[in-house]
């Protein structure tokens, strides 16, 4: 019996110091909110509110060797498993890294420097968007943000060296030669309240300039960008 009394005491103890150890644990505040949200379970498994997007790609191309080009199609077909309405859809040109004039992160050979990617049709389920066309008038309001990113290898490789802010923008609502408004800020971040009062027209243009783009490094410094020929004509419908 005295053995038996001794082993539960052990026992008993080990459960104590057990517990006393788990709550010392530091839980990050997203693994906290993930528990919550039901998206992870405390096994580590996916929780019942867990969700992945997914995508399926169809793409077909031709290369022709002599010119070094790319041409074909692509079928992107976007499944959203979340329980939200996307508003968009964000499509990156990675190959626009051999893009003459474009910013990089490692250097390339001077025979791979092109004109880059452009794409000559787009489709949104069956219906084709006109490239030229531009955006509606209703939609010049609000905030219009503007984001500089690193290449992707560059940002893979040394990720605390490629951090790029805007510094400056210049936007201008042009009706033909006349500039109707313009607004100049310090940031990517632009209202365009400005821009709305001026009360832009079909057959206006949003002209969008980078005026200036920095790189922070590593240590904190921030290191001027070239930012010439960086300007954008956004045609009003």
């Amino acid at each position: 019996m005295k053995r038996i009394a001794l082993l539960s005491v052990l026992i008993s103890s080990l459960t104590v110091l057990t517990n006393a150890q788990e709550k010392r644990f530091f839980v990050p505040r997203e693994l906290k909110a993930a528990y919550e949200n039901g998206t992870r379970s405390y096994d580590g498994k996916p929780g019942d509110q867990y969700w992945q997007n997914t995508v399926d790609y169809n793409i077909e191309v031709e290369v022709n060797p002599e010119t070094r080009e790319l041409t074909g199609s692509e079928t992107i077909v976007f499944n959203n498993n979340s329980p939200d309405n996307l508003s968009q859809l964000i499509i990156r040109l990675y190959h626009d890294v051999f893009r003459k004039g474009n910013q990089r992160g490692s250097s390339v050979n001077t025979e791979d420097v092109n004109e880059g990617v452009e794409i000559s049709k787009l489709t949104v389920d069956g219906s084709e968007i006109d490239m030229e066309k531009g955006i509606l008038a209703s939609a010049v309001r609000g905030r219009l943000t503007i984001e500089a990113e690193a290449e992707t290898n560059f940002k893979t490789d040394v990720p605390n060296d490629a951090r790029y802010r805007i510094e400056r923008v210049e936007i201008t609502l042009r009706a033909g030669t006349t500039a109707k408004s313009q607004i100049k800020e310090n940031s990517g971040r632009v209202t365009l309240r400005k821009i709305q009062t001026a009360q832009p027209r079909s057959g206006n243009y949003l002209v969008i300039k980078i005026a200036r783009v920095s790189r922070v490094n590593f240590r904190g410094d921030r290191e001027p960008v070239n930012a010439r020929g960086l300007i954008y004509n956004i045609p009003i419908n």
